[in-house]
């Protein structure tokens, strides 16, 4: 067991994997990046992207709470879950998952905002997107954090045996739970804050 990838005991708290700091910058970096060219991009581009994501979540909308919770949950398990895992891929599969969702949420917020004003978008992002962008970039740290050890094994023969569990712990242990109640207010408090502000 190596001691910097563990989470360790100190006096009585928890410390965190202080080497996945680097790789957190990263994909924070790249997911604000590609968020601010989504918000820039031509209002006429903005509005097919809304309407095709208009189209395909409107089904939705004859859900009950218990399974849009559902819904919710196992759309963003499966997506933050195929985005650490395909880290293993030298890295690639978080850029481009981090790319894409970026330049989506950009994309929507700004189209958004121009019809009701970015207070009221704020309002109904803000309270589950606190709890699931951070899962989404946790996953996407661990599994671009994967790839880079993936690479140095191929080209340097380094073995990382002892930390190849590790991101699939951390998934575990702090991405399921983040996505798990990001998933239950989405459900069940935006829904209601949208009612009563939008």
């Amino acid at each position: 067991m190596l001691p910097h990838s563990r989470w360790r005991e100190s006096n009585g708290k928890i410390m965190a994997d202080k080497f996945i700091k680097p790789y957190v910058y990263i994909v924070c970096s790249l997911f604000l990046m590609s968020s601010f060219v989504g918000y820039l991009t031509p209002y006429h581009y903005q509005q097919e992207i809304a309407k095709k994501l208009l189209t395909y979540f409107s089904p939705l909308q004859s859900y009950t709470q218990l399974q849009l919770f559902i819904k919710i949950f196992l759309n963003n398990y499966i997506s933050t879950l195929l985005t650490l895992l395909l880290g293993l891929l030298f890295g690639l599969g978080p850029v481009i998952f981090l790319t894409i969702n970026g330049y989506t949420i950009g994309n929507l917020i700004s189209f958004a905002s121009s019809k009701v004003g970015i207070y009221k978008i704020s309002l109904a992002i803000i309270p589950h997107g606190i709890f699931e962008v951070p899962a989404v970039l946790i996953a996407a740290s661990y599994g671009l954090w994967w790839g880079v050890k993936n690479y140095r094994k191929f080209r340097y023969k380094d073995t990382f045996l002892d930390d190849f569990s590790l991101p699939i712990k951390r998934y575990i242990n702090i991405v399921i739970p983040l996505l798990v109640i990001g998933a239950f207010v989405e459900a069940y408090i935006t829904p209601f804050i949208i009612r009563i502000f939008i």
